[in-house]
């Protein structure tokens, strides 16, 4: 017998949690549909009405997922000048949709936060394409498939250090430390999100 798993850490879960021996366990990370590589047509572009400038995050409002700590960073990179930026989240609502609709009030980010719900693929993919960042700030993941859509749609990426998959997108995501100030949540370097597409991240 052997199981076949996704990613280090779900390996080591595997191993700590039910004490299989290391040898008995694979890795075959997830991939992704060659579409993703391909350009969006314009008619699919404009799909959905978005702003100009925008922070993209993808999942369900549930609490892994650290949405108020994102929510929070965003506030913080408004006030620093970014007014004209906003933040647009897709995914359907789950046990923390009351959390992070709280935290957009009580940070009085009406306006500037929009919560899309659900989308259909190629939508998520438009998404992925206009978007200035695209940020994931789990306290877990197993994997992260949406790292991989929003590099391979050219987006830079902003994840938390101890990702899952850190040690593979470490030389082409920008990271930070969970338990930090939320300030920290966006990095100085990303002061001016198109600067990361000029020099190639």
């Amino acid at each position: 017998d052997h199981i076949i798993t996704i990613s280090a850490a779900m390996k080591q879960e595997i191993k700590d949690m039910l004490s299989i021996p290391e040898e008995k366990i694979s890795i075959i990370p997830c991939g992704l549909d060659e579409e993703y590589w391909a350009p969006l047509p314009e008619m699919k572009k404009s799909d959905l009405e978005l702003p100009e400038k925008f922070i993209l995050a993808v999942g369900t409002l549930e609490p892994r997922k650290n949405y108020p700590t994102l929510l929070k960073a965003f506030r913080t990179f408004l006030d620093r000048g970014h007014q004209d930026y906003y933040l647009v989240i897709s995914g359907i609502p789950g046990c923390g949709s009351a959390e992070v609709q709280s935290s957009i009030e009580s940070l009085n980010l009406q306006g500037q936060v929009l919560l899309l719900g659900y989308l259909t693929r190629d939508q998520v993919r438009s998404c992925y394409h206009r978007a200035t960042l695209f940020v994931m700030v789990s306290e877990y993941e197993g994997f992260g498939i949406p790292i991989l859509e929003s590099m391979a749609c050219g987006t830079p990426v902003i994840v938390t250090e101890q990702y899952p998959t850190g040690m593979s997108i470490k030389a082409y995501a920008l990271r930070y430390r969970l338990g930090g100030t939320p300030d920290t949540a966006v990095p100085a370097q990303v002061r001016f999100g198109s600067d990361l597409r000029l020099v190639g991240y």
